[in-house]
C-alpha cells in the first residue's frame, strides 16, 4: 500500500440511480471527505484518483458523486473499495496529536519494560479509540486514553502504556 495515501474509509455500495457511492468514513468528521477535490480509490490493489463532483451527508455516511460515474451500475463496482487522500492534503496534526495510521507497527511496551506487542490496528468505539496490539501468543485491545497511553515516541517507534501482560 502507498504510504503517501492515507485510508479514510470504504465504499459500502451505490446510492441512488445517479452514480453516487456511499462511504463509511473512518474519520470522526463525516463530511471531511467531501471537502477534497479528489479521492483516491483502491481498485485491484492500485490507487486511482476520482474527482468529486458533489456530496451529501446522511448520519454516519457520506454520499459522493465522482465525475464520470453517472449511473448505479458504475457506482456499484466500487463496493468494498478503500478510499483515501494524499497525506500532503491532510492538515498537520497539532502537538501531541497524530493520525491513527502513524501508530501502526509501533512497538508497545509497559512501564516494566515488558513488550506487549506491535500495533496492528486502531479503531474508534465512540467513547475512545482502541489500539489492537498483537504478539506471538496474544492480542490486546488497549483503550487509547491518557490513563493507559503514557507516551508515544515516533523517534524510538514505541508506545509506553500502563498495562499488564495478564490484562
Amino acid at each position: 500500500m502507498n504510504n503517501n495515501i492515507i485510508p479514510m474509509g470504504y465504499i459500502t455500495g451505490a446510492f441512488g440511480i445517479l452514480g453516487f457511492v456511499r462511504i463509511k468514513p473512518s474519520t470522526s468528521n463525516v463530511d471531511a471527505l467531501g471537502k477534497y477535490k479528489a479521492l483516491q480509490v483502491l481498485i485491484n490493489n492500485k490507487w486511482e484518483s476520482f474527482q468529486i463532483e458533489k456530496y451529501s451527508v446522511f448520519n454516519e455516511y457520506i454520499q459522493i458523486k465522482f465525475i464520470g460515474i453517472n449511473d448505479r451500475d458504475k457506482a456499484s463496482k466500487f463496493r468494498g473499495a478503500t478510499v483515501g487522500v494524499w497525506r500532503s492534503e491532510l492538515p498537520e496534526p497539532k502537538p501531541d496529536e497524530f493520525y491513527f495510521v502513524d501508530l501502526l507497527d509501533l512497538t508497545v511496551i509497559n512501564t516494566k519494560n515488558d513488550v506487549i506487542g506491535t500495533v496492528t490496528d486502531v479503531f474508534e468505539t465512540g467513547a475512545n479509540a482502541v489500539i489492537v496490539t498483537k504478539n506471538i501468543k496474544h492480542e490486546y485491545l488497549i483503550p487509547f486514553v491518557k490513563s493507559y497511553i503514557l507516551e508515544v515516541d515516533f523517534i524510538k517507534k514505541v508506545i509506553i502504556v500502563d498495562w499488564e501482560l495478564d490484562f
